[in-house]
């Protein structure tokens, strides 16, 4: 590709947290969705998938809605008991873990000709993902967003989740993206602890550019002492 501006972003946010949240229970009458997908053709595109699961403190949706031409090869996979769900995380990870969540998607999308001519009545292709690991339901109060909106984009992307006791990884959310794309992209990501932890991490680019990035979140899940609040006082 000529006159391409080559961007490597390599982002870590792993966490140890003092007042660790345990992991969630899996649970004995466990249930699993699996999902996958080949495509390849020219004309419009719509894809709306969510994923919540309140047991284990997930909330997952991906959107794509545009116009051109279009190859898409896709797996979601999804298990409230992480014991029957093992898969790589990081492509330089060759070891493979306990899951809750999985996502591989290989995504190639264009509005051009092969003279870079754009072909009319294409549109660009937008495109959202958001991974949250839900403090109300039990997780650390995390979340990555991924926003984009592209005239072409070749992309290669591997999104995970653990959060119950049988997860190697419990309490993590992971995204290892590589891009190359014209248009806009960016990720969002937050992990907030009232009173004394929050961090944002936000990164956008528009133009054509090359961009490899990994995020992870981890929480040290572990179960908390239990402290009796009446100790030492007789009643």
């Amino acid at each position: 590709m000529k006159n391409v501006a080559a961007i490597i972003v390599v982002s870590f946010l792993i966490l140890g947290i003092a007042m660790a949240t345990p992991p969630t229970k899996d649970q004995k009458q466990y249930e699993q969705y699996c999902e996958s997908a080949k495509v390849s053709g020219t004309g419009d595109v719509w894809v709306d998938t969510s994923i919540v699961d309140k047991w284990i403190a997930l909330e997952y949706t991906n959107y794509l809605n545009g116009s051109g031409q279009f190859a898409m090869d896709s797996t979601h996979v999804y298990s409230n008991d992480a014991a029957h769900l093992e898969r790589p995380t990081f492509s330089s990870e060759e070891r493979e873990e306990t899951l809750n969540f999985y996502e591989d998607t290989k995504l190639e999308f264009n509005v051009q000709d092969s003279d870079g001519k754009y072909i009319p009545g294409y549109d660009t292709l937008y495109g959202e993902k958001y991974i949250n690991s839900k403090g109300f339901y039990g997780g650390m109060n995390a979340n990555v967003k991924e926003a984009f909106e592209v005239n072409r984009i070749e992309k290669t992307q591997n999104a995970f989740f653990g959060s119950s006791e049988n997860s190697s990884v419990a309490h993590t959310i992971g995204l290892d993206t590589a891009n190359d794309f014209n248009g806009s992209w960016g990720t969002f990501s937050r992990m907030k602890k009232i009173f004394y932890k929050d961090i944002k991490d936000d990164e956008v680019f528009t133009g054509e550019f090359q961009v490899q990035k990994e995020i992870k979140f981890h929480e040290n899940a572990t179960e908390e002492e239990f402290h009796n609040p009446c100790a030492g006082v007789d009643c």
